[in-house]
């Protein structure tokens, strides 16, 4: 009895033993049939990857190939219709961000004639490089991006550089798969020759090279889409296998696991493609159908085990549920006292009322602001101790008021009135009211936020009355200049005629000694006239009438020369041309003839050499004026800019010494600055920068 009692009490271990090992066994046999299925899925999706690749870099290609035709049949195709030709092809259809590039090899005797083509696609357009061997000239279709690449020599780069010289030479489709020109711009590219024959050599493809099609796409253009299976049950890389370097993946690519492997060879590239099962797809219907298979076998021997993890997983979702929600009433506590701060320590004033119209919510600074206490405007019963009006004075009636309006549903935006306070004191307030609505869009009441105007709106006033009074200043300052400068001229004009007349009247009589002495005096009227212009000048310096115009910076330097009309033997080289200004052309001349007077004064006295120059210098145009004269000392590059200022004795070379107060004066005016670059022995260049849009004055 024993041995039966303990044989029968086996047998439900054994059979729990038996069924287990069957259920493992179905399950092992089920996860090799889904591995399988998983295999040959794997390798469908690779080959359907492979062909959607390939068929887009046709597709690129084909588009490269025939706007690289339009360029050999025509000898010279224009902008409008590069445009036209490049969306007949539909680009954006394929590829959403794809850019066409038409890039030139023009020879160094071609390249004003591309030059004045690429204005055709953009009043901007430039050569990047000095001596640009592949600059772009179209990009289609047109984009605000397009600026920053056209002109761009793509020979600065190596890499872009030989591939374009491969498709030059081979007269075939070259792939790229690194091709970024800025940060954001396509990074793989399939380019095409353009021939202006039919050349069948390297030497002759060489010959007749007029340029190269580049089609560029995104990666999410060209490789994304193209590896995007409908069930998204692998993840997919591709590699450039010619530079051995990954060139794309998508998200999380698990790294050292094996997969399928495909090789693609285009444009003289070799791309390979990996798929590898995504986890979390297959693996999740294997586990499934696993633990299924073993629920069911051992159903009954797990059935308690069963039910006590659900009550353990129930409790623990109860006790979760219950310490989320202490977490979100204790977040919700901080984010009430949060708010409470930030209304009560606003420097702005906040008024809100609930649906009936009863103020529920008066800040500190609201009660500042109208002069009450805030506890006494919160308290039942009580009713507005100040009062409204307009800023013409006119009474605000209670219902008027911008929160009364917004209770009623409009919506107040930057209003101004005036607040008188119990004290006495009035101020002018600026405000905004909105509306608040309940979930069913019934009135929950309304908010007015408050700002105080009085000190900025007193400060404007102030600053009106000082402009006036600036410029009522300006205009006696003007007027006293004129007639002080007609006033001390008159008196000179005289010494200086007295002195000829002496002169004259005495002729052989004068001894050399007071020929001297009249010629000293006269030497000085005439420096002392000068200064008096030159004060005068100053002051009026940058008092242009502001006529706005578009001028060449090389015509106004020469129409500043003509007008300062340069002694014989003078050696005068002007900027280059093709740099335009907008702006005041005659405070302009006035700058350059000042600079260009004093170049001639102080250059070498056997003969004066000046450069002038003009260059970008981003929203100004850096002017320099170069002399070969004696230099001047670093200690001395401050202090010539001043009134009355020179360097060498006024007997020894005559000069007011405000021609370089006045340049000062007129550049900063217009926003710009002055410097000077010279050392003693080695000539000066002096420097200022001048606005090239000049925006009309009010």
């Amino acid at each position: 009895m024993h041995r039966g009692g303990a044989s029968l009490a086996l047998l439900p271990f054994m059979l729990f033993t038996v069924t287990l090992l069957a259920t493992l066994t179905a399950a092992q046999l089920t996860r090799s049939s889904f591995e399988e299925a998983a295999s040959a899925r794997l390798e469908h999706l690779a080959d359907n990857a492979t062909e959607r690749l390939l068929d887009r870099l046709e597709i690129a290609g084909s588009i490269a190939r025939g706007t690289a035709g339009l360029f050999s049949a025509e000898e010279r195709v224009s902008s409008q219709a590069f445009h036209a030709f490049v969306g007949s092809q539909s680009v954006t259809r394929w590829f959403p961000h794809g850019r066409v590039f038409w890039v030139v090899a023009p020879r160094p005797e071609e390249r004003g004639a591309v030059l004045a083509r690429g204005r055709t696609e953009s009043p901007d357009y430039r050569f990047r490089a000095r001596e640009p061997r592949y600059p772009v000239l179209f990009v289609s279709p047109r984009s605000e991006e397009n600026p920053r690449v056209l002109g761009l020599d793509l020979s600065q780069s190596a890499r872009r550089q030989e591939a374009i010289e491969r498709a030059r030479d081979e007269g075939e489709t070259v792939l790229i798969s690194d091709f970024t020109l800025e940060p954001g711009w396509p990074s793989a590219a399939v380019l095409y020759p353009a021939y202006s024959g039919s050349p069948r050599t390297p030497d002759e493809r060489r010959a007749q090279f007029r340029g190269v099609v580049i089609v560029s796409a995104a990666s999410d253009d060209l490789l994304e889409e193209a590896f995007t299976p409908s069930d998204a049950s692998a993840h997919v890389a591709l590699e450039d296998l010619t530079e051995g370097r990954p060139l794309w993946s998508t998200p999380a690519f698990p790294a050292q696991l094996t997969g399928v492997r495909r090789n693609v060879v285009f444009g003289g590239r070799e791309l390979g493609v990996h798929l590898v099962p995504r986890a979390g797809v297959n693996e999740v219907q294997q586990r499934f159908t696993f633990v299924a298979i073993l629920v069911v076998g051992t159903l009954l021997a797990f059935a308690f085990a069963g039910l006590t993890f659900q009550q353990l997983h129930a409790r623990s979702a109860a006790e979760f549920a219950q310490a989320q929600s202490r977490a979100a009433f204790d977040e919700a506590d901080r984010r009430r006292a949060l708010l409470d701060l930030v209304v009560e320590q606003s420097s702005n004033g906040i008024m809100m009322a609930d649906g009936r119209g009863t103020l529920r919510l008066f800040n500190q600074a609201a009660a500042e602001l109208h002069g009450v206490r805030r506890e006494e405007v919160l308290s039942p019963g009580w009713r507005p101790t100040w009062t409204l009006t307009t800023l013409e004075g006119e009474p605000i009636p209670s219902d008027h008021t911008a929160l009364s309006r917004a209770l009623a549903g409009e919506l107040v935006r930057d209003e101004r009135w005036v607040v008188h306070r119990p004290d006495g004191e009035t101020r002018v307030l600026s405000g905004s009211a909105s509306p608040l609505k309940n979930p069913d869009d019934t009135s929950a009441g309304a908010v007015l936020v408050l700002r105080d105007e009085t000190a900025r709106l007193r400060a404007e006033a102030e600053q009106e009355r000082l402009i006036v009074a600036l410029e009522f200043s300006n205009a006696e300052l003007e007027q006293f200049a004129s007639v002080a400068s007609h006033d001390l001229k008159a008196p000179l004009r005289g010494i200086s005629q007295l002195a000829q007349w002496l002169e004259e009247d005495l002729g052989a009589k004068l001894s050399p000694e007071d020929r001297q002495h009249l010629a000293l005096l006269k030497g000085r009227v005439r420096r002392l006239m000068g200064l008096i212009d030159g004060i005068l000048g100053y002051a009026r310096a940058g008092q242009s009438s502001m006529t706005l115009e578009r001028f060449d910076a090389r015509d106004a330097a020469a129409e500043a020369l003509v007008l300062l009309a340069p002694p014989p033997g003078s050696e005068v080289t002007l900027p280059v041309p093709g740099l335009i200004i907008e702006g005041d052309k005659a405070l302009l001349l006035q700058v350059l003839m000042n600079l260009l007077s004093n170049a001639l004064t102080h250059g070498a006295r056997a003969a004066a050499k000046i450069e002038l120059g003009a260059e970008p210098d981003g929203a100004f145009v850096r002017f320099s004026v170069k002399d070969n004269g004696p230099g001047i000392p670093p200690e001395y590059h401050q202090r010539i800019w001043g009134m009355f200022q020179t360097l060498v004795p006024r007997d020894e070379k005559e000069s007011t010494g405000i021609g370089l107060a006045v340049v000062r004066k007129v550049v900063q005016a217009q926003g710009g600055r002055t410097w000077l670059e010279s050392a003693a022995g080695e000539g000066a260049t002096f420097f200022f920068t001048w606005p090239m849009h000049t925006k009309r004055r009010a």
